[in-house]
């Protein structure tokens, strides 16, 4: 019998999350339920033990020779993988897997580096963004900074937090490598134009000329503000394909004449952020985006996602385009 390479031999592997579980004598399912699985009857002793073994870190042939011991012919071994495959229920393994959400090699400027902020921040090195550019020069508020070290600004400390994390255990076996870059103004970096970028000040409202250049320039954008004992995440801005910030505020002003002038008191309120709500605002944007960069359509490109304590229960709202708006010309 030949040598096995075990470099480029195949690895089978059973999809994530697959159970199998035993339906009674001589029967298996491999599933959650008969119609989203595959039920093998007949099945002989050892069998679950032996696709156990499908895991993707076997060859094909440490899983025969398992069955040999086990007294399972090869061919039924053979059978059932092929089933699998057919199945939809089998990845082959021949390499390493890719990651689900790759971010690696995308640039992520975020707006903001309070309390969303930091969150933000954070779940964006869990996801292994590229690059990272921080932009907040306001004051280090003491809650979220208590130990600013050297930093002279939000942005600063931030960048200091996060240079300082443990390495994290990620698929790959190495720790997260994203640069992390303090830039002085919302346009910026010039020569390393983001992919997209995160608004997240910890103001009940942010500034609306940061989204009014975006969309000017058709740069896709996220917001996350903070609310009364909440936090809301979106818009996610795809200038002149869903609504923008400024739809939002017409759509407000026609339900409210007083919104404009509310809206300018707004822009300097800040209102502070409970860190569960913090961190659950982080990782839905950071979901937002990777479902925007893998090429679908975010829930918040077109509402926004809502989550208020003490209830804690999600809530959903729609924005349409507004007609007075002309955003629609950026498309």
């Amino acid at each position: 019998m030949p040598a096995v390479d075990r470099a480029t031999e195949e690895r089978p592997r059973l999809v994530p999350g697959m159970p199998v579980l035993e339906r009674g004598p001589g029967q298996l399912q491999i599933g959650l339920g008969p119609d989203a699985g595959l039920v093998l009857s007949g099945a002989p002793t050892g069998l679950r033990a032996v696709l156990a073994l499908v895991d993707g870190n076997h060859g094909r042939s440490q899983i025969l020779a398992a069955a040999r011991r086990s007294d399972i012919e090869p061919e039924l071994i053979d059978r059932i993988l092929r089933s699998l495959s057919s199945a939809g229920l089998l990845i082959d393994n021949t390499s390493a897997p890719a990651a689900a959400i790759d971010l690696s090699r995308q640039r992520i400027r975020l707006v903001g580096a309070g309390r969303l902020g930091r969150a933000v921040a954070t779940a964006l090195l869990e996801a292994q963004v590229g690059s990272l550019f921080l932009v907040d020069g306001d004051p280090i508020d003491p809650a979220v900074y208590p130990r600013p070290g050297l930093a002279s600004s939000a942005a600063q400390a931030l960048q200091s937090v996060l240079q300082h994390l443990p390495d994290r255990d990620h698929t790959d076996g190495l720790p997260c490598a994203t640069e992390v870059r303090v830039v002085g103004h919302w346009t910026k970096p010039e020569h390393l134009s983001p992919d997209l970028t995160v608004i997240a000040t910890d103001r009940a409202e942010p500034d609306r000329a940061i989204g009014e250049d975006y969309t000017r320039i058709d740069h896709p954008h996220l917001f996350v503000r903070p609310l009364l004992d909440g936090v809301l995440v979106g818009p996610f801005v795809r200038p002149g394909r869903g609504p923008c910030l400024r739809c939002t505020d017409l759509t407000r002003r026609d339900a409210d004449e007083a919104w404009p002038l509310l809206l300018a008191q707004l822009c300097r309120t800040r209102l502070p952020v409970l860190p569960l709500l913090a961190t659950w605002a982080g990782t839905t944007a950071v979901g937002q985006l990777a479902h925007h960069l893998a090429g679908g359509v975010p829930s918040t490109a077109s509402g926004t996602l809502e989550l208020v304590a003490p209830e804690c229960e999600l809530r959903y709202r729609s924005w349409p385009m507004h007609p007075s708006c002309g955003c629609a010309w950026y498309a």
